[in-house]
């Protein structure tokens, strides 16, 4: 809760203008498992991976896949 009331205060966080529908599409691991830690500075992501699937089969995000996503 520090940690979110530190990021309103600095404007990195404002409830009005949070996106539900897109942070839970980019939380999916199958659309880059990505979130925005300090808006315009920096995204913290789980890839990028050297392959598009992962050894159990699942889907995994390449450097390429991520070019789309921070266009």
């Amino acid at each position: 809760m520090r940690g979110l009331e530190y990021a309103i205060k600095l404007k990195w966080f404002d409830v009005r203008n949070f996106n539900l529908r897109d942070y839970e599409f980019y939380e999916r691991v199958e659309n880059g498992d990505l979130n925005i830690i300090v808006p315009g500075k920096f995204v913290a992501f789980s890839g990028p991976s050297s392959t598009a699937r992962d050894a159990e089969g699942f889907r995994t995000f390449t450097p390429e896949d991520y070019v789309p996503v921070f266009k």
